[in-house]
């Protein structure tokens, strides 16, 4: 199956493919640790049960800039979590 993300060039196939062996390892790497990180807990506070969710899941999107794929967010047109999607 070929990505509309990544294959938009033969640089970043490139890249993708020697950060993380294929774009479906690194599909997967994203997605393990967002659900690894982003249902954790890190954000209770004491209040309910949802909001720690809710807040570690904001926490995990105010982190991925430390994150080793963070690079090819950059490379998609990957602008933020606020706002428009493109």
């Amino acid at each position: 199956m070929t990505s509309q993300v990544f294959v938009v060039t033969k640089k970043i196939k490139a890249y993708v493919e020697e950060q993380f062996g294929s774009e479906r390892n690194l599909k997967m790497t994203v997605l393990s640790d967002y659900f690894k990180h982003g249902f954790d807990g890190s954000g209770d506070d004491g209040g309910s049960c949802i909001d720690g969710r809710l807040t570690s899941s904001w926490n995990w999107t105010s982190r991925i800039i430390k994150k080793k794929y963070y690079h090819t967010f950059m490379l998609s047109g990957f602008q933020g979590f606020d706002g428009d999607f493109k």
